[in-house]
């Protein structure tokens, strides 16, 4: 989930890793099954006039895990200079 404390936001963008850009909202759900290893996912803000902010977050899927699939790569947003009026809920 996301969110934005900025009343400008017109509307946002996500990205899975390379992937193109899609329209999204929060949630935000990836479709099929995400491979296995590292994997970013970016939220940009855009507002109005078509400036964007991003945000990003990444992670590592490990099927042969004893304790789940999911793990953080680190706590918090990659980037810290853009993610300026976007947090993680």
């Amino acid at each position: 989930m996301f969110s934005d404390s900025a009343t400008d936001v017109a509307s946002y963008t996500c990205v899975l890793d390379t992937a193109a850009a899609v329209t999204c909202t929060s949630p935000w759900s990836i479709a099929g099954p995400v491979a296995e290893g590292s994997h970013t996912v970016t939220v940009n803000a855009i507002d109005g006039s078509g400036n964007a902010r991003a945000a990003r977050r990444k992670w590592i899927v490990d099927n042969h895990s004893s304790d789940g699939t999911l793990h953080p790569e680190r706590p918090g947003f990659t980037d810290q200079p853009e993610r300026r009026g976007l947090r993680r809920r």
